[in-house]
């Protein structure tokens, strides 16, 4: 069985394979049962029919970079340390992509919430304070008449309101990677998370076995744009030159000494991990100084709300 020139970079049929690898890897570990005992008891918890050879059941059910990896992990007789090394990258990006998603929807999600309070408040209170007020004849001030008018317009409107509000949320969910690349600083997030990938898959392509062609030939990312990087590296342009474009002076500085000494197998995960500090600090950066400018605008939407209702009472209890 040859290494393919390239793997897919689809995640396969198991969802968890995080899961499927660390008790692979235990059951092997604690030398009580063999990798096929292990796989028949633990293959039927992910879906996973054992048909013949434990390894070929899982072709097609995994991505084809960690089907090979385990591959050459089992020929060179280190399948206990393959699957262990398996499921820390798994984890690893797993993590990553987790708390990327994080940061960026939290403060969405809570500025969503934050404008379906308001929402509420001008659409469901007001109106009926209105009412309120307008029964006892007194006279609005200007701040009134236009939340009031806002939510009576809000509640004239408000089928063609939730219809707007359902699309633009199907439309996000379906579009939100290219929504976020409008936005400068969530964008510059996003290419540094993409980076995180890169050195993330060729570290552990060119671990599995695969030389630098090889591995790089299988990264595909949707905002760093290496297709011409490639093309360099296949024409035997140096790694490090090729993608100079795109990284940090530092970051080329230490591709051209791991090249030269053939070290990148080291050099690789050691540069995921400063661009994965970096991301989670930037990360952190946005979502301290997001969150706190979210409440302090809802604060002033309610506190106009507020305003809005108390002037009235003010003078409906000075005519009492």
């Amino acid at each position: 069985m040859g290494l393919p020139l390239v793997f897919s970079s689809n995640s396969g049929k198991v969802k968890n394979r995080e899961r499927l690898y660390k008790m692979l890897y235990y059951y092997i570990k604690a030398g009580v049962v063999n990798i096929v005992q292990a796989s028949e008891v633990i293959f039927p918890l992910f879906g996973i029919k054992r048909r013949g050879e434990w390894l070929e059941d899982l072709k097609g059910k995994i991505p084809d970079s960690e089907f090979y990896f385990l591959y050459n992990s089992m020929e060179s007789g280190k399948l206990e340390e393959g699957l262990r090394n398996l499921y820390q990258h798994v984890e690893r990006i797993g993590k990553t992509k987790k708390n990327f998603i994080l940061s960026i929807f939290f403060p969405l999600l809570e500025l969503v919430v934050s404008v379906g309070i308001f929402i509420f408040i001008v659409v469901y209170v007001v109106p009926r304070f209105s009412q309120l007020v307008e029964a006892f004849g007194v006279e609005l001030p200007p701040i009134s008449k236009i939340v009031f008018s806002l939510g009576k317009f809000l509640w004239d409107y408000l089928p063609i309101l939730i219809v707007l509000c359902a699309g633009a949320t199907w439309y996000f969910s379906r579009n939100w990677e290219r929504i976020i690349n409008l936005i400068p600083f969530l964008r510059k997030i996003s290419v540094l998370y993409e980076k995180v990938l890169l050195f993330d898959t060729l570290g552990f392509a060119y671990s599995s076995g695969y030389n630098l062609h090889q591995a790089f030939s299988n990264v595909q990312l949707k905002l760093l744009d290496i297709s011409k990087a490639k093309e360099e590296v296949l024409n035997g342009t140096p790694f490090y030159v090729a993608l100079s474009p795109i990284l940090y002076p530092h970051e080329v500085a230490m591709l051209q000494a791991a090249e030269e000494t053939g070290s990148l197998d080291d050099v690789l995960p050691w540069l995921a991990e400063m661009s994965r500090d970096e991301l989670f600090a930037r990360m952190k950066k946005l979502s301290d100084g997001v969150v706190p400018l979210i409440t302090v605008i809802l604060g002033v939407m309610v506190f106009f709300v507020l305003l809005a209702i108390y002037l009235p009472l003010m003078g409906i209890a000075a005519r009492i």
